[in-house]
């Protein structure tokens, strides 16, 4: 007599495949746990303290270290730096569960068909209770079950991974945040500027990975940080941002060519889980021809390309260029850097300056004693401070930002004066070198030198591109 299977119900023997995962290792649950800090409704984080407030232009005397400590915020913890990346992160972790969800799905899905399969041979073979219809039922709910427990191995190493780099920044944003409390200006400016190249490489990495459109990670409420501090990385351009998805997508997932629908061009594409067709749109430059149909991506660039085109280079136009926003970030640096040295020169060769008579030439204000009971030394210090501050805006090391919109003659002839600069000059010898100095920095663009967009055609030569 055939031997009774213990699996009398299919439903209730193939019961969860499709249920919530249920964590059985340390690795699991810390993982599980993580996750279960960003729920809503879970306990408030303490609350942070407000971000530091870093002064971007140099001030000096005793009422700008008086105003530095009464704003200054002691920088925060790598615990509370943790928790609001974790939260600016919600929208990566619920995309890794939802993909994963997914798939855990589609097994189940696999795993009734493969029960109901096994059963109908069962029946055929008129083994149906048998021991051998009990084994090899057995065997397939074991083959499910391993298959669900291998995409939820790999979903708690995704997320593993994330928790770790988030611990990581947050580690480096909180060292970084205590250097910044104390760092000069041009320190905070080259590490914000590092900080946005990162950012760029990061979104470069998101569209590539192909499962983002820009849209979702545009509207996702969960996402708000990501998407304003990716915004603020690309100079604030929606355009730019979108640009990046579009250059960036994995190309077999591109679905048919790219097209122009009244001012935007459009590409196709589909997403290699769900099979959903979505679209990258850029909008293109205000008074393209409209015979500007076709389009190509050439490096970083997309470029447009006239019907008929005859192999004539220059009438290729670019409507989105990668290259452009690192010379935005260089251009703002520029423009800063030449802004704060100009100011400087300017107040400096007022004769209005306050503490100017006092401190340029020989001034009887010199004898520490004698200013001091005629109440000038004050004013004094407060002016040699700020030509100490303009000396070191002309130093190498800083002009170097101005690369590109100055020569390397202008650099240096700056930088001899900046050097040579003193208050022992006669009043007439130091008002000369300030005018030299403003005349030259008047005399140069805000921004560094650009022209036309350069990109490496399919043949290998370099062309400009008139936009």
């Amino acid at each position: 007599m055939a031997t009774p299977t213990p699996y009398k119900d299919p439903e209730a023997a193939s019961k969860g495949l499709t249920e919530s995962f249920a964590p059985t290792t340390d690795a699991q649950k810390t993982a599980i746990a993580n996750a279960a800090a960003l729920v809503p409704g879970a306990a408030p984080a303490s609350p942070a303290p407000s971000p530091i407030k870093v002064k971007r232009t140099v001030d000096t005397g005793a009422d700008a270290a008086e105003s530095y400590l009464s704003t200054f915020t002691a920088p925060k913890t790598a615990d509370q730096i943790a928790e609001e990346m974790r939260r600016g992160s919600q929208g990566a972790i619920d995309a890794i569960n939802k993909t994963y969800d997914d798939q855990v799905a589609a097994k189940g899905v696999i795993g009734q068909e493969r029960l109901a399969q096994d059963n109908a041979i069962s029946v055929l073979s008129g083994l149906t209770g048998s021991t051998e219809a009990g084994r090899t039922r057995g065997a397939t709910i074991d083959k499910n079950d391993k298959e669900v427990q291998a995409v939820n191995n790999q979903r708690l190493l995704d997320l593993q991974s994330l928790y770790s780099q988030i611990s990581k920044d947050a580690r480096d944003e909180a060292l970084k945040q205590r250097e910044d409390a104390t760092a000069n200006a041009n320190d905070i400016v080259a590490r914000r500027t590092a900080a946005q190249g990162k950012a760029v490489e990061n979104i470069k990495l998101m569209a590539q990975g192909g499962l983002v459109d820009f849209d979702s990670f545009k509207n996702s409420a969960a996402n708000s940080e990501v998407y304003n501090h990716a915004l603020e990385a690309v100079g604030g351009s929606e355009e730019a941002l979108k640009g990046l998805f579009a250059v960036n997508r994995p190309k077999d997932q591109l679905v048919g060519s790219p097209v122009r629908v009244g001012d935007h061009f459009i590409q196709a594409y589909q997403n290699p889980l769900t099979g959903k067709i979505a679209y990258d749109t850029v909008q293109v430059p205000g008074g393209l021809p409209t015979e500007y149909k076709n389009f190509q991506k050439i490096g970083d660039n997309i470029v447009a390309i006239p019907d008929g085109w005859d192999g004539d280079m220059s009438k290729l136009k670019t409507i989105y260029a990668g290259s452009s926003i690192a010379t935005t970030q260089a251009a703002s640096q520029a423009a800063q850097q030449k802004n704060e040295a100009l100011e400087l020169a300017k107040e400096l060769r007022s004769d209005t300056a306050v503490g100017k008579g006092s401190a340029v030439g020989a001034s009887a204000a010199k004898l520490v004693p004698f200013g001091q009971a005629l109440g000038w030394q004050g004013d004094r210090t407060a002016f040699e401070a700020k030509v100490a501050s303009l000396k070191s805006n002309l130093t190498l090391d800083n002009l170097k930002l101005l690369k590109g919109a100055m020569s390397d003659k202008d650099l240096m002839f700056l930088n001899s004066i900046g050097s040579s600069l003193d208050t022992s000059m006669s009043e007439k010898a130091f008002n000369s070198e300030l005018d030299r100095v403003i005349q030259k920095l008047e005399s140069t663009g805000a921004s560094a030198s650009g022209g036309g967009n350069v990109v490496t055609a399919p043949d290998g030569q370099e062309v400009e591109i008139i936009d």
